[in-house]
């Protein structure tokens, strides 16, 4: 993930709407916002929230409450803390409960931060107690000078009894305000205007299944503010913000043009440079002051080598102009949402890329493993916003099926006393190469055996293998290939049924399709990412052995979507040939239950694929 993932304010805010784990159980009480904004673009927060914890899992969930904010540029304070008993008892929060750390975040990465957490130990929890919370948070320094934005979420899986709030701001702000599934009451008294809210929500509001929906922020009742009049002038105000950060100087173009060498075609150029600082630029966050959102510039990059994803864009963006290479900046959302917010709001992004238009290519340098040109599936089918080029907003293609594509071979020898030993080729097309292309570059053998056992395991077998890389390293070939030698312990019994073991990613991903395909109807879009998923399997038999029963070839279409199998038994060579292969072609990377349904014969064959019958 990107290092630009939430602001400072929603960080402070992101364990109020929907980042505190959610569970059916705890219910807000009270769930109050008094917000005030300034002219000069600083606001003013109170926030109180009183959360009933009816089970011993809800005080262990919610017994420790996280808060995070920006230490350089925000305030943070705890007015009032206490747990409330079932016999009426307040137990107050004391300073010696309240404690202060690095954002948890940034202590599993290597970073620079001024995120801080201050987490609050509610005392004398105990089933079926309550804990009331009261913050107050300031912004001092706003990223923009005279500008808001906002996104309150409400997280469809709470459970709220009263939820309210107030936004106050002058009445000279020309504020926007939009709101789904909220009703806004806006007044203007004098200098002053306000809109303001009331509402309760039970958790079966929306019936979905976290594990397949889209970021629930897509969906969620919302409340959203916004100074900024559209969409390009946020890019504007990013792009006033960042210019100077990418002029090349001396130092950088001497650096572009050692790397680049002799080369003068002007793709292969640009993907030298690209190359360079995926695999020389090692991440790190840094989020000093305004360094959440701002990069720093192309010389600090270069000079420090290292940087988080708008470091690493910065510095590509200087050496690809070093080379007369044309270049934007555009920020986009990693990860489950798809959705943007309908007012501008720099909150909407936490990832930074570049747009190349000579070949109308998006560059992600911040994966290190990703090819020239090819993006992660978190990053398609997603509105994106160009910021130097005057483009605005765009959205990136789907993920196409070739691009998302794995292929596993396994090659099997059944031994006349059923032991098994083989071997299993693992080749992944575009994005998920990426992966791949990591372990193959840092091959220790505690990764290899890791590897090797999570393959065996997720076949349901156990045994001993050897993994390695059948691709070179590097980012020049679009697709990359693995292989694990194995001997297995289990055997394979000569007068039985015999699932067929198999033992690459194939099986996962099949598992995955069907829990996906098989998900109820649900009104909210589930993730649905375009594939080709294929498996060839080699299986030689003991001469006496015989096959009787194999699974039935089958074909079978579903919209765009088809599935396809073959069983050959070479009698002759005692040698059983099969193979499947899924495509898998949903509208986008976001699909409806609908889709879903029609997929359902495709399912089943893929489940009615794997038995044979030995005599």
């Amino acid at each position: 993930m990107s290092a630009f993932t939430l602001s400072g304010r929603l960080a402070a805010l992101a364990f109020c709407f929907g980042l505190v784990p959610a569970f059916a159980h705890p219910v807000y009480l009270k769930d109050h916002y008094d917000i005030r904004l300034a002219a000069d673009g600083t606001e003013e927060w109170e926030h109180e929230r009183l959360v009933k914890l009816p089970t011993r899992q809800d005080v262990l969930d919610f017994g420790q409450w996280p808060l995070d904010f920006n230490a350089s540029t925000e305030t943070f304070d705890v007015v009032e803390a206490y747990t409330l008993l079932p016999d009426g008892r307040k137990v107050p929060v004391g300073p010696d409960n309240i404690h202060e750390q690095l954002q948890a975040e940034a202590q599993n990465v290597p970073a620079f931060n001024d995120m801080h957490t201050r987490i609050v130990v509610f005392p004398a929890l105990a089933e079926g107690a309550s804990i009331y919370l009261k913050t107050r948070y300031k912004v001092r320094e706003p990223l923009f000078d005279g500008q808001h934005s906002i996104a309150l979420n409400f997280d469809p899986r709470r459970r709220t009894q009263e939820s309210s709030g107030i936004l106050r701001a002058p009445a000279g702000i020309n504020l926007r305000v939009a709101a789904r599934g909220v009703t806004l009451t806006h007044s203007v008294k004098g200098n002053e205007q306000s809109w303001s809210w009331s509402l309760a929500q039970d958790s079966d509001v929306f019936d979905f299944n976290p594990d397949y929906t889209v970021d629930t922020r897509d969906f969620s009742r919302q409340i959203v503010v916004s100074s900024m009049s559209d969409w390009p002038t946020l890019a504007r105000l990013y792009h006033e913000r960042t210019l100077d950060k990418s002029r090349p100087s001396d130092e950088v173009r001497q650096l572009a043009a050692d790397i680049v060498g002799k080369t003068t075609d002007r793709r292969e150029q640009a993907r030298l440079l690209y190359q360079w600082v995926s695999q020389n630029i090692r991440y790190v966050q840094v989020y000093i002051e305004d360094g959440y959102y701002i990069p720093h510039s192309a010389d600090e990059v270069m000079r420090n080598r290292y940087g988080d994803c708008k470091d690493k864009a910065v510095l590509l963006k200087a050496l690809l102009a070093a080379q007369g290479i044309d270049s934007s900046l555009v920020l986009l959302q990693l990860g489950e949402r798809y959705a943007l917010g309908p007012l501008p709001a720099i909150d909407s992004f936490n990832h930074v890329i570049l747009y190349l238009p000579e070949w109308k290519l998006y560059a992600d340098a911040t994966e290190g493993y990703l090819p020239f040109g090819v993006l992660s599936v978190a990053s398609q089918d997603k509105q994106v916003l160009h910021v130097d080029d005057g483009l605005g907003l765009q959205t990136l293609p789907p993920t196409r099926p070739e691009e998302n594509r794995f292929l596993t071979e396994t090659r099997l020898t059944v031994a006349p006393d059923g032991g098994i030993e083989g071997s299993v080729s693992t080749r992944m097309w575009g994005s998920p190469s990426a992966g791949l292309r990591q372990v193959a570059d840092q091959p220790t053998l505690e990764t290899r055996s890791r590897i090797v056992q999570g393959v065996l395991e997720q076949a349901g077998a156990t045994g001993r293998g050897q993994w390695s890389a059948l691709s070179p390293p590097g980012l020049d070939h679009g697709d990359f290939a693995t292989r694990i030698d194995f001997s297995l312990d289990q055997k394979a019994d000569q007068d039985s049924f015999w699932t067929l073991p198999h033992l690459g990613i194939s099986r996962y991903l099949q598992q995955q399709l069907g829990g996906l395909i098989t998900q109820k109807p649900q009104s909210v879009p589930l993730l649905c990412t375009p594939a080709v998923i294929e498996e060839k399997m080699e299986v030689r038999f003991p001469p006496d052995w015989q096959v009787g029963r194999l699974p039935r070839a089958e074909n079978v279409t579903a919209g765009q979507s088809r599935f396809s199998s073959s069983f050959v038994m070479d009698e002759k060579n005692h040698v059983l040939h099969a193979s499947w292969s899924v495509l898998f072609q949903p509208e986008g990377n976001t699909c409806s239950s609908k889709l879903l349904d029609s997929l359902k014969p495709m399912t089943r064959a893929l489940m009615r694929k794997d038995v044979i019958e030995l005599l």
